[in-house]
């Protein structure tokens, strides 16, 4: 897809980028899709190769062609009794002691650099450099930060060493970033807020051109930046859309550079926000920092009931909280026997109906007495290992 952007009111167009996952944001420090200034239009998401053989355990079946030979990232056996909590976690969250061996020993970090990290409208965040180390920063505090698009404003969301354990993580050391100009005055706040109203005025005259050329896109929001130097427009689409036009009407309106931005649907979700079906904000717009390529398989992975309604979140994709609990269950899911085996109990041959991994118990289903029967996971132990002794 083509991007114009114009600078002083005359269009200029960019080269064709390539397209990229709508479930990926993929931002860099400045929040677009791929390098400064493009535009990318929405592709398929990728899939993942699964391997062709008959899944081997209850774990494969349940999670399906998608996640099997998945692995989870719990280090401490928990959901297999490894752990001191009997089947609970001994980490305080699965994948948190893998993480910190990642930042520790893999990644060897050195930035002497003082480092905030900003976040601006449509929670689009980035890391900052301040020069003077003696500036007094709290988290929330109204910045101006200098980058190469020019001056923008932006809250403090993180300060102090945290910034740098998350720098760690992302494995960023020493590379160039933004710089901070100083902290907001009464009259930058006025200004700020002004600018937030007159996007609400843009939005109302980028709508109606939109419509007045017939273009297929639907307008999301609209940035200004603090020194008026641009205007970004945030925006949805099926496909391409030549919006050439657009920014030659839109430039003679507002003369400032005009910037085009296709976004996907998860983006528009960020960039709006609100609360979920949990009664918390949105992930995406608080601590989500990249978007993962779910499947209804991670649902039924969890036994989750296929509810269109209730699994979507308000960008009307699955949500991505689905992955938040799925290593635990894969994990708990190894202990058990596969779906539709056979176990042979005082009953006679069952077949393996059902599993509920939180209370151990099995569900047999008798065909030949037409019966049900309920067994735990110990007993089931202590089956084999009669079975085991027996046959020795």
């Amino acid at each position: 897809m083509s991007h114009i952007d114009t600078d002083n009111g005359h269009p200029r167009e960019r080269g064709r980028g390539r397209g990229r996952d709508p479930g990926d944001s993929g931002h860099d420090r400045y929040g677009h899709a791929h390098g400064h200034g493009h535009v990318h239009g929405p592709r398929s998401p990728r899939r993942d190769a699964s391997p062709d053989k008959n899944p081997g355990n209850m774990a494969e079946q349940l999670v399906a062609r998608s996640l099997r030979g998945r692995e989870s990232n719990c280090t401490s056996g928990c959901g297999s009794g490894g752990c001191g909590s009997g089947g609970g976690c001994s980490t305080g969250g699965c994948g948190v002691g893998s993480l910190v061996e990642l930042i520790v020993n893999e990644f060897v970090y050195d930035d002497p650099r003082r480092i905030i990290e900003v976040r601006y409208k449509g929670a689009r965040k980035e890391f900052v450099a301040v020069p003077d180390e003696d500036l007094s920063l709290r988290v929330n505090d109204l910045v101006l930060v200098e980058s190469e698009r020019g001056t923008d404003a932006g809250f403090i969301s993180m300060t102090g060493s945290l910034v740098h354990a998350k720098r760690k993580a992302k494995r960023l050391a020493n590379e160039p970033m933004s710089t901070l100009v100083r902290k907001a005055a009464a009259a930058d706040g006025e200004r700020y807020e002004r600018n937030r109203a007159s996007e609400l005025e843009a939005m109302r005259v980028c709508r109606s051109r939109v419509e007045a050329f017939g273009l297929p896109m639907k307008l999301v929001d609209a940035e200004w930046q603090f020194d008026h130097h641009r205007i970004t427009f945030y925006f949805t689409a099926d496909g391409r859309v030549d919006f050439r036009e657009l920014v030659r009407d839109l430039a003679a309106i507002f003369r400032t550079r005009i910037e085009l931005r296709q976004i996907a649907v998860r983006d528009e979700a960020k960039r709006i926000g609100g609360m979920g079906i949990c009664g918390r904000e949105l992930c995406c717009t608080t601590h989500l920092g990249r978007y993962e390529h779910i499947t209804l398989d991670h649902a039924k992975g969890q036994g989750m009931q296929l509810n269109p309604t209730k699994l979507s979140g308000q960008c009307g994709r699955l949500k991505c909280c689905l992955l938040y609990e799925l290593d635990a269950y894969v994990e708990g899911l190894k202990r058990f026997p596969p779906i539709e085996s056979t176990v042979r109990t005082r009953l006679g041959e069952g077949s393996v109906q059902k599993i509920d991994i939180f209370r151990d118990i099995l569900y047999l289903y008798h065909a030949a007495l037409d019966q049900w029967e309920t067994l735990t996971l110990d007993e089931l132990r202590q089956l084999s290992r009669r079975r085991e002794e027996t046959e020795t």
